[in-house]
């Protein structure tokens, strides 16, 4: 691990004045509120090993630089424009009502066997606009659409229909699970939830070798910090606040289970206090890089504690929670019962499905719980007795060894307030049970 890495843990990075100290914290809640149900609530399926392989290695490609992102950088950009002039002290007491024309309904895109691989949304490119769904993915920076690829079966964007594109010679090529996706660069208008970056940049792609991807996929919007973006420049989000379009700069997701009753949502420039209950908790930055908190400990049950020192990387893009192997392994020895799943490959473990675990992320000294449905990706086989659980060992030797993915089993359970302001921030409201 790197000096500097380590140094990341040590400071919370400034901003300019003018962001700073700009909205009030809320009342710290217990955070206790997520309910603790048993793993045989609902009776599991059986696991899919192929999906959690393939994130389990794409997450090596995704992060492999990602010892010299997280030192440390200023964040991009450096002021905040809204129609009301500059965030600041005179916004001391919550963020108004989001609109219907702010909040966009989400799409949970599920495997065979219904576990729900990531989330998509419907948004607008070029003139006449072309509406595509795009993966959101705030693991990273650059956004990419499929664009005159021949052997992508997928929708994809007709650049020569849009009297607003504009192609490049940059080469375009971003890790995508396993694979990569490559092309060119362009720019053009993109529009999501009312709300339009114009002129954008993103990668035109061409060509894809996704084949570990086990879905259909135009593209990805990408919600992480510009400080990481390979192409230096700002991504979607900053993007709309470099152009004044937002009326706050914090950007907010609900991500549901999937079905009937599914109300996942993205909330642009607004926190929508109809998906989560109580107060928001927030959570500083350690990072302005990725949306990165101090992961400071581990709890199972009321007894069984660790202490840890861990960056933590919330990122929707992701499935699993990936923790060091030497973090994992503590963690499952723990769990009465849990053995190393060899079968799948390292960094996966099994436990008796018909555990009741009460699991806790401690951020920043705060508790938060994982659903323990969400903990459990499925038995073992149908007449098995073991399930799979959602933690997974990081097993790159080049990752450091206090990094750590927080994927969408732990940010199901809570509503996640993306806030660019007060020096950058994560909030977390605890979303219903259903």
């Amino acid at each position: 691990m790197s000096a500097g890495f380590a140094l990341a843990l040590c400071a919370i990075f400034g901003f300019p004045s003018a962001l700073a100290a700009s909205i009030p914290l809320s009342h710290r809640p217990s955070t206790r509120e997520a309910s603790s149900r048993s793993t045989t609530d609902n009776t599991p399926a059986v696991f899919v090993a192929d999906y959690a392989q393939r994130e389990s290695w794409g997450i090596l490609a995704k992060y492999q630089q990602v010892d010299v992102l997280l030192q440390g950088a200023n964040l991009s950009p450096s002021t905040v424009n809204t129609p009301g002039g500059m965030v600041g002290s005179d916004f001391n007491t919550q963020f108004p009502a989001a609109t219907s024309q702010q909040t966009l309904p989400l799409a949970a895109v599920s495997s065979a066997s219904g576990s729900i691989l990531s989330y998509r949304a419907a948004i607008e490119i070029g003139t006449p606009p072309q509406h595509l769904d795009l993966i959101l993915d705030t693991g990273v920076a650059d956004s990419w659409v499929a664009t005159s690829c021949s052997d992508c079966d997928v929708d994809q964007f007709d650049s020569s229909q849009s009297n607003t594109y504009r192609g490049s010679s940059s080469d375009f090529r971003e890790a995508y699970g396993d694979g990569y996706v490559w092309g060119k660069f362009g720019q053009d208008n993109i529009s999501a939830a009312g709300f339009t970056a114009s002129p954008q940049s993103f990668g035109a792609v061409n060509a894809m070798d996704v084949v570990n991807v086990p879905y259909a996929i135009s593209g990805v919007l990408g919600f992480a910090f510009g400080t990481v973006s390979p192409s230096k420049t700002p991504p979607f989000f900053e993007t709309l606040m470099q152009q004044a379009s937002l009326p706050f700069p914090v950007f907010s997701l609900a991500l549901g289970r999937g079905g009937d009753a599914d109300d996942s949502e993205l909330c642009l420039g607004c926190v929508n206090d109809r998906k989560y209950n109580g107060n928001l908790t927030w959570l500083p930055l350690v990072s302005h890089t990725y949306w990165t908190v101090a992961l400071s400990g581990l709890e199972v049950g009321d007894i069984n504690s660790m202490t840890t020192s861990l960056l933590a990387v919330f990122d929707t893009g992701s499935n699993q929670i990936h923790l060091p192997m030497a973090v994992a392994r503590a963690f499952y020895a723990a769990i009465p019962g849990s053995q190393p799943a060899s079968a799948y490959g390292d960094g996966f473990w099994t436990f008796p499905c018909d555990s009741r675990l009460d699991i806790m992320f401690m951020f920043t000294g705060q508790g938060f719980n994982l659903d323990p449905r969400d903990f459990n990706l499925g038995k073992v086989s149908a007449s098995s007795t073991e399930c799979v659980g959602a933690v997974l060992g990081l097993k790159g030797r080049d990752l450091p060894d206090n990094f750590a993915v927080i994927g969408t089993a732990f940010l199901k359970s809570w509503y996640i307030v993306f806030d660019y302001s007060t020096g950058g921030r994560v909030g977390l409201g605890s979303r219903p049970t259903a």
